[in-house]
């Protein structure tokens, strides 16, 4: 299968701006060659309303549902336009990620492009969700792993080395 360039962004939540301090709630990717444009955003507000504590569930489900349909309407507009011209719509979908990713003055944010190659667009909206929204990787898990061995040994060393 071929590999295709993939551009992809990180939707952020940042309520206070004065802070800096934001969440990823979600992944937007883009795959120009294939005309391929979609989007995932968290479900849960637990993470959300932990890490923001003026932030509730009523608030986050309203803006979750704001950056849903926007997100929403442009796929259908990106997908509309393919089917009325019955070819892919390489450059709009491109410009689609690219406008997401301007800079903003308001509480959801875009992170910057990044670019991945990939043979499947679907898996790297999965791969890429997992890792920045949901936090979970394979190194994630691996890191965990060493630290909670390397605690382990540190705590037990003294005890085996006693006489």
């Amino acid at each position: 299968m071929a590999h295709h360039i993939a551009h992809y962004t990180l939707v952020r939540l940042l309520p206070q701006s004065d802070s800096g301090e934001f969440a990823n709630m979600g992944v937007v990717v883009a795959c120009p060659a294939l005309g391929f444009f979609d989007f995932r955003l968290i479900t849960r507000y637990r993470r959300i309303t932990q890490f923001f504590e003026e932030f509730n569930r009523e608030l986050f489900t309203q803006v979750r549902r704001e950056v849903e349909a926007e997100l929403a309407h442009l796929q259908n507009h990106l997908h509309q336009r393919q089917f009325a011209s019955g070819c892919r719509e390489e450059a709009l979908a491109l410009r689609l990620v690219q406008d997401l990713a301007q800079p903003r003055e308001t509480m959801i944010r875009y992170a910057p492009l990044r670019v991945a190659m990939t043979e499947d667009p679907r898996q790297l909206l999965d791969q890429v969700f997992a890792r920045y929204v949901q936090r979970s990787s394979e190194q994630t898990r691996s890191r965990r792993k060493d630290t909670t061995v390397r605690l382990v040994r540190e705590a037990l060393d003294p005890a085996i080395r006693a006489p």
